[in-house]
């Protein structure tokens, strides 16, 4: 009676690599706000201003406001990127210990 062995299995980089990329659009999320917002402003030939809140009306309804915020969140980036920083260090960390101990475990078997 011969017992067949199982494949062995295989690391999981799906869900480190999901991770990794749900931590990049949250580092860049501020800058993405800011081009969007840009260019429906730019679309419509609307101004956004730091300073001076400029009425642009799509559809009948004023977005101006919406946009400026849009276009001014690019300050955000100053909090996400250090967020973001962490949030990949300790990502890089776990994936390496998961790693080492992956490798140990199935040298083993």
């Amino acid at each position: 009676m011969s017992v067949l062995a199982s494949p062995p299995r295989r690391f999981p980089w799906a869900v480190y690599w999901v991770l990794f990329a749900l931590i990049f659009i949250l580092g860049n999320l501020p800058v993405i706000t800011t081009v969007v917002s840009a260019a429906v402003a730019n679309a419509y030939q609307c101004n956004i201003s730091e300073t001076l809140l400029n009425p642009c009306v799509i559809g009948g309804r004023d977005w101006g406001s919406d946009l400026q915020f849009g276009g001014m969140s690019l300050l955000y980036i100053f909090l996400t990127w250090p967020v973001a920083f962490v949030l990949f260090v300790v990502w890089l960390i776990v994936l390496l210990v998961h790693r080492a101990n992956f490798k140990r475990r199935n040298a083993v078997l």
